[in-house]
């Protein structure tokens, strides 16, 4: 393996500081060679944000799970990784790229690299500095410190490169909180904003050309927040500080800074106007602003009191996901229930949390949970994701089950504060969320009606009893069952039994067709359960499954999707004048309405309007219950010859009582269909 030292970037981290975008840059040029094996062996960086680097006493570490990016600017963008299984001087970054010409970047981004609208003309890596931040309590967050090194060459022949620099490209602001008439004693804050007229955060162009931040270009937010525990929280005593990394900029004399941050006890809100000459934010520097606080700037404070309601309805986005990102505005978009998120999205139904990398959260204001309460959150699973729904309440997890159903969690008075936070986020992935209920008291699961009979139920012609087995999860005293039914036919409901509802069926007429009726269970405090009734024809019924595509209509005998009847064009019909068609759909199918008791022999006739050599075919189905389904017969709807047609038969004697589907799947390019038969015995 080919190895690149570093030995004095220690020393460089502090000393290359980018401070404008004037300067200029040869645009690196890739060879094409064969991907080279490369370590980075970083030495003590300048600073100890949280995910970057960590403080051990004095010294600067770097942190376990730390990722540099390694790019040119305009295609490759490389993640080197550190092996490091705890806090360390010095760090090995390992990945692989092909010899040539690069930059190396912190922290890395999975978010591309190339040209930005804002930033026409200029190239290089697309970052987050994100809005919400969390810093230490004596200096910045690492996710927010963006840095840039000088280009390097990686060749086969030089593989070493000790000369290596950074430049800081984000401003470090510092602000301190002095209270000036000493309101606040042993006051920490848990959380510190600062809102400016401009944009300070979002997602940014490290402009690799000019060795700068390049205008925000998504997600802008001109409000960053730092958020504080009980590990990074510090005392206010007009001494300690919060430090944000924000886009370098001039803020402009007139305009307005607040300075907002809550305490155990207090809220904290001051409107600053920029005095003449503005304040310079450069990058690489650290700007200090003294914020004195006077009474009227500070307020005895609790959170939002009980009861906490979110039926989601503000982030529905109806039966498809958006693909927007929403957690820069969540405060806006949930109209103030949420201060802080991140990759959170509109989705079906309700919130969807996460992404396929990602883990997604969303954290409440401030509550009042000094007294006993409870947590009721309905989730959903997202596809085959398996990730879990973490609940925290301030820094407790006090949920951690799979997404998909109702959980909650009682919780006893005292526990918390007047000024707690709830925090719900998933452990991997994705999930929805789409109702969230913090409440006073206890919460009680309601009942559930469960039936452990079959449903949908199959009944004879006969006149009959018949009965619903079932049983009431989380009963309520003096709450019982009650049923109705649709028809006529279904009637004289008896609940005598526990656990049974019965019912009498009225006989078929003799020529009738099968028919089918809902019984609705009701409950108090529960959900509705329907059950069908499925009732076979009577003895002397006769159904006819013959379909000829001469009609307009296609018999009630079968349920139709997609299939197109009557049509004529440049083939001619099997039998008659007209012919179905696949309507220029990629799958189609006729489905019988009823089960079928005794099927005989299906066959129909297939034939495709076009040269069309896409793979396709026809395929012959059936069902016991018209959810899992056995292939009888599949046939290529390919290899045909255009305009001709080719039959397709298959012997269901073998099957009973079951639903019978032919279908079509493949191009869209147009398939034909005529002369439909299913025989019975």
């Amino acid at each position: 393996m080919k190895k690149i030292f570093y030995s004095s970037i220690a020393v460089l981290f502090a000393a290359a500081v980018a401070t404008s975008c004037a300067k200029e840059a040869n645009v690196p040029q890739t060879q094409d060679e064969n991907l080279v094996a490369v370590t980075l062996i970083a030495g003590n960086p300048e600073a100890e944000p949280a995910t970057k680097t960590e403080m051990v006493g004095a010294t600067p570490k770097w942190s376990v799970g730390d990722k540099i990016g390694v790019s040119d600017g305009l295609s490759s963008n490389a993640s080197f990784s550190t092996a490091i299984t705890e806090p360390s001087a010095s760090a090995s970054f390992s990945g692989n790229v092909e010899v040539g010409s690069y930059y190396a970047y912190y922290p890395y981004s999975s978010s591309g690299v190339g040209e930005v609208p804002a930033d026409s003309g200029n190239f290089g890596a697309k970052v987050d500095l994100p809005a919400n931040q969390n810093p230490t309590a004596t200096s910045f967050d690492g996710k927010a410190d963006l840095m840039l090194s000088k280009p390097f060459d990686v060749t086969v022949e030089n593989p070493t490169i000790d000369d290596l620099q950074f430049a800081r490209l984000g401003a470090v602001v510092k602000v301190v909180l002095v209270d000036s008439e000493s309101i606040m004693s042993d006051q920490h804050p848990s959380t510190v904003s600062m809102t400016a007229s401009t944009d300070l955060a979002g997602r940014v162009l490290v402009n690799m050309k000019d060795q700068c931040l390049g205008a925000i270009y998504y997600n802008a937010s001109k409000k960053v927040t730092a958020n504080y525990t009980s590990v990074t929280k510090y005392e206010i005593d007009g001494t300690n500080a919060t430090y944000f990394i924000v886009v370098p900029q001039t803020l402009e004399a007139g305009s307005t800074l607040t300075i907002e941050a809550s305490t155990e006890n207090y809220s904290i809100e001051k409107e600053i106007t920029i005095p003449a000459g503005g304040i310079k934010l450069p990058a690489g520097k650290v700007t200090t602003l003294q914020v004195n606080l006077t009474g009227s700037h500070i307020k005895a404070s609790a959170g939002a009191a009980l009861p906490f309601s979110d039926d989601m309805e503000w982030a529905n986005n109806g039966t498809s996901d958006d693909g927007t990102d929403i957690s820069s505005s969540i405060e806006e978009k949930s109209s103030g229930l949420y201060v802080s998120a991140s990759k959170v999205y509109k989705g079906k139904g309700g919130l969807k949390l996460g992404t396929g990398s990602a883990i997604g959260s969303i954290t409440t204001k401030e509550l009042d949970l000094s007294g006993a309460f409870y947590i009721a959150i309905q989730s959903g699973k997202y596809g085959s994701d398996t990730g879990t729904l973490i609940v925290m309440v301030d820094e407790d997890v006090v949920i951690n089950e799979a997404f998909g159903a109702t959980s909650f969690v009682n919780i006893d008075a005292g526990t918390y504060t007047n000024k707690s936070k709830v925090t719900i986020k998933t452990s991997a992935k994705r999930g929805y969320l789409y109702d969230v209920q913090i409440q006073s008291g206890t919460y009680v699961a309601p009942p559930m009606i469960n039936v452990t009979s079959d449903n949908p139920m199959d009944v004879s012609n006969a006149n009959d009893l018949y009965a619903i087995e079932y049983n009431i999860s989380n009963p309520i005293a003096g709450k019982s069952i009650s049923a109705v039914a649709d028809v006529t036919w279904i009637k004289d409901f008896d609940y005598s039994t526990p656990g049974e509802v019965s019912f009498e069926v009225e006989a078929q007429a003799a020529a009738a067709l099968a028919r089918s009726g809902k019984i609705t269970l009701s409950y108090d405090g529960a959900d509705d359960v329907v059950v069908t009734v499925n009732q076979a024809a009577g003895a002397g019924a006769v159904v006819d499954y013959t379909i000829d595509f001469e009609s307009a209509s296609i018999s009630s005998a079968w349920t139709v999707t997609n299939f197109v009847t009557r049509q004529t064009g440049s083939i001619t019909a099997h039998g008659g004048t007209y012919y179905g068609t696949t309507g220029g759909k990629a799958s189609a199918s006729l489905v019988t309405t009823e089960k079928v008791a005794n099927p005989s022999v299906f066959t129909c006739y297939v034939s495709k309007q076009t040269g069309n050599t896409t793979a396709s075919s026809w395929k012959l189905e059936v069902s016991t219950d018209g959810e899992s389904w056995t292939k009888v017969k599949e046939q290529s709807a390919t290899s045909m010859a255009k305009g001709v047609w080719d039959e397709f038969t298959a012997d269901l004697t073998s099957y009973s009582n079951v639903y019978v589907r032919f279908s079509y799947s493949g191009s869209t390019a147009v398939r034909n269909i005529d002369d439909l038969t299913l025989t019975t015995e």
